[in-house]
């Protein structure tokens, strides 16, 4: 039986977190939703903290725990494969939420006929105080109308947690299983594909940055955003091709930016698709604007 939606919390060893962010989710004041918690295989307690939710709020949380630890996209394609919900949202277990942030994005939807709505976020330190307000739509057409508008800036930024999707987008892609980096793999795949997207300028999500973020790393794996980039080139719908690679183009420059110990690998992965970037038109307007 469908309902209006389903929220997959991908969780790993964030027993200190989880707390904190099941809170939020539990007392959204849209009532008509299902949890589901997707535990891979955490060392700590928190399949402990899982089970006790599950047990206090068995109309609302559904778990799940994989046999090994095999990576977020993982847990979320497991979210995905379980959700009855017409629509899809993403929290990650060391966030949190406000209480009206699905009631709010859920209205828009509807009320828009929206496949995909997205909101603001607020990024915040470990103290849990507030830092700044990150913009979930970040294009130069403002407001933005088309899906088009949305393309070029889809990989800035590329996060699945600040939106909710028709479930049906899922059938056009799922998350990379084995990378770093799988929302930048996978939410402008879906963008591409939607008819109609919202935008709420109203920060609802709470990000928790911290020093050992993805964002923070120097890791190999970061080299993931490399195949991420390949994939959404590869998959995204043609009709937005141009637009896509003049996102994945920004996103090269991002990254050789703040990961500059990667700089020379980037520059690489550049040349070698150099035909792609040279003929586009909204990367030439960019760099030699009229």
């Amino acid at each position: 039986m469908s309902i209006p939606l389903s929220i997959i919390v991908p969780v790993y060893n964030v027993g200190k977190y989880l707390d904190q962010c099941l809170e939020t989710l539990v007392n959204q004041t849209f009532g008509d939703i299902e949890i589901i918690v997707v535990d891979d295989a955490s060392p700590d307690n928190s399949w402990d903290i899982i089970k006790e939710y599950e047990n206090k709020y068995s109309s609302k949380i559904i778990s799940m725990r994989n046999d090994a630890n095999k990576g977020q996209g993982y847990s979320r394609n497991v979210g995905l494969s379980m959700a009855r919900g017409e629509y899809i949202g993403f929290v990650d277990p060391d966030d949190w939420v406000d209480l009206q942030m699905f009631e709010c994005l859920y209205s828009r939807a509807k009320e828009g006929g929206f496949d995909i709505v997205m909101c603001d976020m607020f990024r915040v330190d470990e103290s849990n105080k507030k830092k700044w307000i990150y913009r979930g739509y970040s294009g130069d057409i403002y407001p933005p109308a088309e899906v088009r508008d949305f393309m070029c800036s889809s990989l800035d930024p590329a996060m699945a947690w600040n939106k909710i999707f028709r479930n049906e987008l899922f059938e056009k892609a799922l998350f990379p299983d084995e990378i770093w980096y799988e929302d930048m793999g996978l939410v402008p795949i879906l963008l591409s594909y939607a008819q109609k997207i919202g935008y709420l300028e109203k920060p609802l999500y709470f990000y928790r940055q911290s020093p050992q973020s993805i964002t923070s790393s120097k890791a190999p794996r970061t080299l993931g955003v490399l195949e991420a980039w390949d994939r959404i080139i590869t998959l995204s719908n043609p009709e937005y091709r141009n637009e896509i690679i003049f996102a994945v183009y920004k996103s090269i420059n991002t990254f050789m930016e703040f990961k500059v110990n990667f700089i020379n690998i980037f520059f690489e992965f550049f040349k070698q698709r150099e035909c792609l970037f040279s003929d586009n038109s909204y990367i030439r307007n960019h760099c030699c604007p009229k």
